[in-house]
């Protein structure tokens, strides 16, 4: 898997999102610069960190732009990242989460589809 983390002005955690990604679930991963015409098509997963510290009104998903899915009851729904508040990624005590390895995982094994119960209907705005 081809992995790629974006670099802005103020991002914040983006060289922990690259050490977990490269030392940890050991995927080649690349910086990607922000800005400039990049053929991206091979990445198979881009991380776009947090922009906290240069400022609360930059973050990854304003930059990123809307992110939808398809639920079969509701509908086309916009996924709102933000609504969780912070997201535990990694901790030293625990080499990852639920909401990293379950989304690397579907990717990895191509998977498509998802069923879920409706008590974990809001947990996929940050998956």
């Amino acid at each position: 898997m081809n992995c790629g983390v974006v670099v802005f002005p103020g991002s914040n955690c983006d060289h922990d999102c690259f050490h977990i990604l490269k030392h940890v679930f050991k995927l080649h991963t690349e910086w990607i610069w922000h800005k400039g015409d990049m053929d991206l098509s091979r990445f198979d997963l881009i991380v776009l960190p947090g922009g906290f510290s240069y400022g609360d009104y930059l973050r990854a998903a304003a930059i990123a732009g809307p992110l939808t899915w398809t639920d079969r009851k509701t509908g086309v729904v916009e996924a709102d990242p933000l609504s969780a508040g912070d997201v535990v990624l990694a901790r030293k005590d625990v080499p990852t989460s639920y909401h990293l390895a379950v989304t690397l995982d579907d990717h990895i094994q191509g998977v498509s589809l998802v069923t879920r119960g409706w008590d974990l209907y809001h947990a996929t705005h940050i998956h």
